[in-house]
């Protein structure tokens, strides 16, 4: 899996936190660890699989930091990336750590709720992909809202961890919370993370 093209961006960020929010400092030390790129290579590598036309469009919601996302799906021909995240902090430091990559696709990043600011998100997208179920509810109502035939990679965690307001007890559970119906896979990864793949 690719990392950052440069480390221009990677600078442009940690320059940002040290200056404008030390606070987060530790934050995003924890985005950089090795189970944080292998929970993103466990749904990347399954892009291929998916049937996906070139230069396809994806929304991102609550994704955090994008250092492993956003160039996974660029490697994996993405034209048309929408990171939506309700943290203003974590935007202004995507702005800084992915400035590659808004030459390579149309990145946009927006600051949003994914569950009450529905209305005015672009669905009309191919690709959903969503790393932090937990942090959100009724993601049936959220599918329910895109066009017929988007497909989603939706990774969720059973542990009752700080900002997680939706826990499942068991992937059948996750699953059913969905709303995913035609599934392309459906497992607990490594990391205990559930992770469905499908329309």
């Amino acid at each position: 899996m690719q990392y950052l093209e440069n480390s221009n961006g990677l600078v442009d960020a940690l320059s940002y936190i040290d200056e404008h929010i030390p606070y987060r400092k530790d934050d995003f030390y924890a985005a950089l660890k090795q189970d944080q790129a292998e929970i993103n290579r466990d749904w990347a590598h399954w892009l291929p699989e998916l049937n996906l036309p070139d230069k396809y469009s994806v929304n991102i919601y609550a994704g955090g930091y994008g250092i492993f996302s956003v160039p996974a799906l660029v490697e994996h021909g993405a034209g048309r990336v929408s990171m939506y995240d309700y943290d203003q902090e974590v935007a202004d430091v995507n702005w800084r750590l992915l400035s590659a990559y808004r030459a390579k696709v149309l990145l946009n990043q927006t600051v949003a709720d994914v569950v009450f600011d529905l209305d005015w998100i672009n669905t009309d997208v191919d690709l959903v992909v969503n790393t932090s179920c937990e942090c959100m509810v009724n993601f049936k109502g959220i599918k329910a809202k895109h066009k017929p035939g988007t497909v989603f990679i939706l990774l969720g965690t059973n542990k009752a961890q700080k900002g997680a307001i939706n826990v499942p007890k068991s992937l059948d559970e996750f699953v059913l919370g969905t709303g995913i119906t035609d599934i392309q896979y459906a497992g607990v990864l490594p990391n205990d993370k559930y992770m469905v793949i499908g329309i």
